[in-house]
């Protein structure tokens, strides 16, 4: 019993911020463009945000985990291979397949979480999954356009144009908010405390945001 009560502790919150969300939708308090318009906002400003101060306020020696780092790349690669062989039976459309297992090994890190690690863990817990997301969401963009092309059902999208994943890869403001956090991080560079609170209270409002509008 004693866990079940620290489980909900942990996930009501996350429940409650969607079905806020979904109650102000259906009061039409909320509208499409609200939600596209936040979306975009969420992705480009606030989850950067977030990401970097998690990076910048923990003790990167402390957090960088080789075999963390190991697992996740494993155990990804594994899911898409054995996805790769299972699916098609049940998805004779290629390009229907390659959507499907593309979906099925994504995972919610950014939403889902970093909300939860927050709940459970507090601010210890932030920073070793904000660096999981600095080779996570890589991982996801190269196996995401290596499956969508492998199943692509035009045989000249077969190919995989490596250099056009990296530049992607390094235009995304989630890994460019990592990855700045780094050096900071791992060299204690110290910024101006009216930054840090300005970038702080940004990105202190990211995960509430993104379930809302989930």
């Amino acid at each position: 019993m004693e866990n079940f009560i620290l489980c909900a502790k942990i996930i009501f919150p996350i429940f409650a911020m969607v079905g806020l969300g979904y109650l102000l939708r259906v009061r039409g308090i909320t509208n499409d463009n609200f939600i596209e318009v936040g979306t975009h906002i969420l992705f480009y400003v606030m989850l950067p945000c977030s990401l970097f101060m998690n990076l910048y306020g923990s003790d990167f020696t402390a957090v960088f985990n080789p075999r963390l780092v190991l697992f996740v790349v494993v155990t990804h690669v594994a899911a898409v291979l054995l996805l790769s062989l299972i699916m098609p039976r049940f998805f004779p459309d290629r390009s229907q397949c390659g959507i499907v297992i593309q979906g099925a090994f994504r995972g919610n890190v950014i939403l889902l979480g970093l909300p939860l690690a927050a709940n459970m863990y507090g601010a210890a817990g932030m920073g070793p999954t904000s660096l999981v997301m600095a080779y996570s969401i890589p991982l996801y963009n190269i196996l995401g356009v290596a499956v969508l092309s492998i199943f692509s059902a035009d045989e000249r999208d077969h190919k995989i144009h490596w250099g056009e994943i990296l530049l992607k890869i390094l235009k995304n403001p989630l890994v460019v908010g990592t990855l700045v956090a780094v050096p900071f991080a791992l060299f204690r560079i110290p910024l101006p405390e009216v930054v840090t609170d300005t970038i702080s209270d940004i990105g202190g409002i990211a995960s509430a945001f993104g379930l809302i509008l989930l």
